[in-house]
């Protein structure tokens, strides 16, 4: 891609996070300090969250710690026994 060209808005799923997140930043103008669409600024923050979310689940795995009792960290731990 150039520099020139422009890229399409993505067709957020009606109701979707990144959908909603996007109605919210441009209702509240949030994108005009940045002059960024709202759009990418969705995808952007969407992003930062899945993340976010992959670090803190590798955190608790170095630290053996399953602070919301998901059991997806070591499902081996908490097989019931025959």
């Amino acid at each position: 891609m150039s520099d020139n060209e422009k890229i399409d808005a993505p067709q957020f799923e009606k109701g979707s996070f990144r959908k909603k997140l996007s109605d919210l930043l441009n209702s509240m103008s949030k994108e005009n300090a940045s002059d960024t669409p709202d759009f990418i600024l969705a995808m952007f923050l969407g992003d930062c969250l899945e993340v976010f979310d992959k670090a803190v689940k590798r955190r608790s795995e170095w630290y053996d710690h399953d602070p919301w009792g998901d059991k997806k960290l070591h499902p081996e731990k908490y097989a019931i026994p025959e």
